[in-house]
C-alpha cells in the first residue's frame, strides 16, 4: 500500500496567517486534514507589509502550531497571498528547518514589501 504525501498551504491575509496541512491518499487522491495553525496577521495594512519582521514572525508561529498538530515538519507550501499590486511568481523552495523557512518567507515577502500610500 502506498503512504499518504503530505501538503500543506499557508493563507497570509490582512487580519490573520492560516495554515493547513494534509495527508493525501496516494490512490485515491482523497485529503485528509491532520494539522491547521493561526496567528494574527500584524504586520499587514490593506495587503501591504508594512512590518517585515512581524509579519514573518505571524506566519512561523502559524506554521509551528500546523506542525505540531500533524506532528509532521512542512517541507513544501502552497502559499496565497492577495492584493492589487501583487504579482504572480512561481517558486520551487524545499525548507528544511524553521530558520531556512524564516529566510524564504523574507526573502518572498521582500518583493512586495511596500509602505502603503494614504
Amino acid at each position: 500500500m502506498a503512504q499518504p504525501y503530505i501538503i500543506a498551504g499557508i493563507d497570509i491575509g490582512n487580519s490573520q496567517v492560516k495554515v493547513v496541512v494534509a495527508k493525501v491518499d496516494r490512490q485515491t487522491g482523497q485529503p485528509e486534514i491532520v494539522g491547521v495553525g493561526s496567528a494574527p496577521s500584524n504586520g499587514l495594512r490593506r495587503g501591504m507589509v508594512v512590518d517585515m519582521k512581524e509579519t514573518v514572525e505571524n506566519i512561523c508561529a502559524a506554521v509551528q502550531q500546523a506542525q505540531a498538530m500533524a506532528g509532521v515538519p512542512i517541507r513544501r507550501t502552497y502559499l496565497a497571498v492577495n492584493g492589487l499590486h501583487i504579482k504572480t511568481q512561481v517558486s520551487r523552495v524545499s525548507l528544511r528547518c524553521l530558520e531556512r523557512t524564516t529566510k524564504f518567507l523574507k526573502m518572498t515577502l521582500s518583493g512586495f514589501c511596500r509602505q502603503p500610500r494614504w
